[in-house]
């Protein structure tokens, strides 16, 4: 996240204000740069200026957060770098190489003095002029079942506050919000992958609330690790996580192991007013919340230390200006996205802001969800039958590279057992149609299972994805084989 470094440097000390005013000009140097390379790639104006107007207000001994405004920067740079690289890779996909190829020159020169954003377009180059599957980024491409969940078994908080950030999540892509229990995670006879997960391992629900409780009762009802490795696999497959008091704690190692940092609870705890809760102005939440602070939290005894520094976290609030022991300056809220495009992102914090705050669950929610997705995507070859296995209203993606002198493509799904529809397009994966939502899944409704088959009568060179939809309610999942023919120009179609 282009903030990430922002609020550890809170806590960094100041070299000396000769060292200082020469790292601002560089900072201000740096910053130039990454104007430069917006304007020929995807430009982000709020994340540039965000930066560049921290970075106005600081004082020249200010030195540790101006270290920290370049390193965001620079993982700035390597963001947009990756996301830039997506429209070339569209032209390729296309069939029109030598413009893409063109395109990423243009961004190398621009994004030249980052040093891995160059490296993520030199991957991208090797990927076009290659012939490579590769990465491309995308809103949720592998659809849902579910918009959002929301924990309401034993240990967990059934309070009306945490009903608002699942609602709206659900409401906004007009899919189902439903609460859960533990048994509705591990499974059952008609649901081997739990409520949480696709027969892929991919997640079937796009967000989890898990309110305040209990962290001892929720992981008994969770049957401790059975549970617990349902929800990283659902996490890691791209399901957001909204974490509050217990739900914070949850997510360290000791019990699902979603964020690799450590928390624990120092006594004593409770003494004194309660502390605010404070995040830099120029953060996302700050801006939803309109304020750098949410005043006198609500705390009641959970994990009041976390590991500072931990890779791919986002330190958005600190505790401040209260009298509760051993609290003052410890992180108060954190967001982390793991490495890579493919996971979801968790937001938690220890305390209770909804409080004082209802509506800032919302806001947490809503910042949960704002990022992108990697597109799983499948080689197949003409002539090559592949079997799968595709989810209750689940999108899987395929692709095939034709070549000049190919006059016709087939696709064909087969051997069914549920209902699936199968879409076809060249350049770039279809998107979601309006026959792929759902209402709450009804378990085992199997539709219709006829063969599928779709074609392309005057193929184009370049690159065909192929998206298999589950039109049915089988929690386990629909087989199917997916074969591609293609047929020749001949010299009937050329005279």
């Amino acid at each position: 996240m282009t903030r990430t470094i922002l609020l550890t440097a809170l806590v960094l000390a100041s070299v000396s204000a000769g060292e200082a005013d020469g790292r601002r000009k560089e900072v201000e140097r740096v910053l130039k740069d990454l104007r430069t390379a917006l304007a020929a790639g995807t430009p982000t104006p709020a994340g540039v200026e965000d930066l560049a107007g921290l970075a106005a207000c600081l004082k020249p001994a200010d030195a540790a957060m101006l270290e920290a405004i370049a390193a965001a920067a620079e993982r700035l740079a390597s963001e947009q770098a990756l996301e830039s690289a997506g429209k070339p890779k569209l032209l390729a996909y296309a069939g029109k190489k030598a413009e893409a190829l063109a395109k990423l020159e243009a961004l190398a020169k621009a994004f030249a003095p980052f040093a891995d954003a160059g490296k993520v377009l030199a991957e991208a180059k090797d990927e076009i002029e290659n012939d490579k599957p590769g990465l491309l980024l995308g809103d949720w491409w592998g659809g849902a079942a579910l918009g959002a969940v929301r924990y309401m078994g034993p240990g967990g908080n059934t309070m009306d506050w945490f009903k608002p950030p699942a609602e709206k999540v659900a409401k906004t892509w007009g899919l189902p919000c439903i609460d859960f229990r533990g048994q509705d995670v591990i499974g059952g006879a008609d649901d081997a992958n739990g409520i949480l997960l696709y027969p892929d391992g991919t997640a079937r629900a796009r967000f989890l609330v898990w309110p305040g409780g209990s962290p001892g009762e929720c992981m008994a009802e969770m049957q401790q690790q059975t549970g617990a490795g349902r929800m990283r696999a659902a996490f890691a497959g791209g399901m957001n996580y909204l974490g509050i008091c217990s739900g914070c704690f949850l997510v360290t190692e000791m019990c699902f192991g979603l964020w690799p940092g450590k928390m624990s609870r120092k006594e004593p705890v409770i003494k004194g007013p309660p502390h605010d809760i404070v995040m830099p102005p120029f953060h996302p939440l700050a801006s939803l919340l309109k304020a750098d602070r949410l005043k006198e939290v609500v705390f009641t005894g959970g994990a009041n230390e976390m590991t500072l520094g931990v890779a791919d976290t986002e330190y958005i609030g600190f505790f401040r200006n209260g009298k509760y022991e051993g609290m003052e300056g410890n992180p108060a809220l954190i967001a982390y996205t793991p490495p890579g495009w493919g996971g979801g992102r968790l937001v938690v914090t220890p305390a209770h802001p909804e409080g004082t705050r209802p509506d800032f669950l919302v806001m947490m929610g809503d910042y949960a969800m704002r990022h992108r997705y990697a597109l799983p995507r499948h080689p197949v070859e003409a002539g090559k039958p592949v079997s799968g296995l595709v989810g209750d209203h689940q999108n899987q993606y395929y692709e095939i590279l034709v070549g000049e002198g190919v006059r016709k493509l087939e696709v064909v799904l087969s051997g069914l057992d549920g209902d699936c529809e199968v879409v076809i397009r060249h350049g770039e994966p279809p998107k979601p149609r309006a026959w792929q939502t759902k209402t709450v899944p009804k378990p085992g409704a199997r539709n219709r299972r006829a063969e599928r088959k779709v074609s392309v009568s005057s193929a184009k060179p370049g690159r065909y994805f192929i998206q298999v939809h589950g039109n049915h309610d089988i929690l386990d999942g629909a087989n199917y084989t997916l074969t591609v023919t293609s047929e020749a120009v001949t010299a009937k179609d050329n005279p």
